[in-house]
This record gives C-alpha cells, sequence and structure tokens, in this order.
C-alpha cells in the first residue's frame, strides 16, 4: 500500500476534444481551432468520468487555447471549479511552421525538415522551440503547480504534446521516444508523483 504521506501530488491529465484541423497541419498559436461535434461530446463525457472519480479535485488548470478551454468548460461545471489558464501548458511551438501543413514545409524548407528528422531532441524550427526546450518547459510547469497543491489532486486539460512530454520526464524514457504514447482525444491519463519516483495510474482512458 502506497505511503499517502510521500505523495507529493495527484495529476489528472486531459487531453482536449477532436477538432476538424487537418492532421497534416501543425497547429497555429493562439486561440486554435474550436472543438467539433465530436468533441464537445468527448468534453462532456470527460465531465461525465469526473462525476465517478473517487478522488476529490483541488485545482483545475487549462491550457489558454479555445479548444481546450472548451473541453474545460463542463468539467468546470462537474467540479465546481474555475479553470485557470497557464501558458506553458501549451503545445509545442513550431514557430514559423505554426499553422502550416507538413508538405508546404518539406518544399519551402526542406533542409529545416530533413534536420528535424534528423535531430528530433535538438532541432528547433525557426522561431520555434526545441523538443529537448518543450520538454523541460512542461516539466517546470508541472513541477510549480504541484507546488501550489502538496498531497492534492489537480487536473490539467492541455494537449497530447504537452501531455507526452509530462510521460516521458515522469517515466524517466527519452522524449523524442513520446510518439510511441497514444493519448488520444478527450482521454484522460493519471500519474501520482510521490516523493520518491512518478507512478503512472492509467494512461490514455477515453470515457464514454
Amino acid at each position: 500500500m502506497r505511503d499517502r504521506k510521500a505523495l507529493r501530488a495527484s495529476v489528472v491529465f486531459c487531453r482536449h476534444g477532436a477538432t476538424d484541423y487537418h492532421p497534416d497541419r501543425f497547429y497555429e498559436e493562439g486561440e486554435g481551432p474550436s472543438l467539433s461535434p465530436e468533441g464537445l461530446a468527448q468534453a462532456e463525457a470527460l465531465a461525465r468520468w469526473f462525476t465517478r472519480a473517487p478522488k476529490s479535485v483541488e485545482a483545475l488548470y487549462v491550457s489558454p487555447t479555445l479548444r481546450t478551454r472548451q473541453t474545460a468548460v463542463p468539467v468546470e461545471r462537474v467540479l465546481g471549479l474555475r479553470a485557470m489558464p497557464v501558458p506553458e501548458l501549451a503545445e509545442r511551438s513550431v514557430g514559423q511552421w505554426n499553422g502550416r501543413l507538413v508538405d508546404e514545409v518539406k518544399r519551402d524548407d526542406l533542409e529545416g525538415w530533413k534536420r528535424w528528422k534528423a535531430d528530433p531532441l535538438g532541432f528547433a524550427p525557426p522561431d520555434g522551440e526545441s523538443l529537448a526546450m518543450f520538454g523541460r518547459r512542461v516539466e517546470t510547469s508541472l513541477d510549480d503547480l504541484m507546488s501550489r497543491h502538496a498531497g492534492g489532486v489537480l487536473v490539467a486539460v492541455t494537449h497530447v504534446g504537452t501531455i507526452r512530454a509530462a510521460l516521458c520526464a515522469a517515466l524517466g524514457c527519452p522524449l523524442e521516444q513520446g510518439k510511441r504514447l497514444v493519448i488520444e482525444p478527450g482521454s484522460v491519463t493519471r500519474v501520482d508523483y510521490t516523493t520518491s519516483w512518478p507512478n503512472l495510474v492509467f494512461l490514455g482512458i477515453q470515457p464514454t
């Protein structure tokens, strides 16, 4: 049985619901797209899941994009909490590639694309973040949020890349292997962070 005194915080990560965004287009920075009808239904399913969750949630945090805020709305209603925006929970920025299709990037910046593939951890697109920079940003942000809720439970409504970065840090696996972790839209993942090591409790559950 785990020692409750050793718990730093329990974090429930929620990926935003589905959008109609093209799967080969990098998300633009800022508001971004809204949820599709499927995504709105996934957000409601997330809210229903929290009505059955056994743990009491202390705080609800959200990446400040439209799709994450929309996902958080029904969760706010169920938890009776206001979602607090945290810019550091945003998806990785790819700078000048934001909002562009992969084929457009390959056409206009083939050398950069080759470097992206050859050095997935260290390469930063023009005006963007490297994967290593992104990982440090996410890890630092989570450390700060957990310090505010010692021994408690917090919810973070965020993005696939952010959740993968958090999980790689928790599990001690290379960031560039995070793409192997399947985090579907509208899914929940929980990590219990203890004073010894993080414990992955469940991964990528899609409530219905």
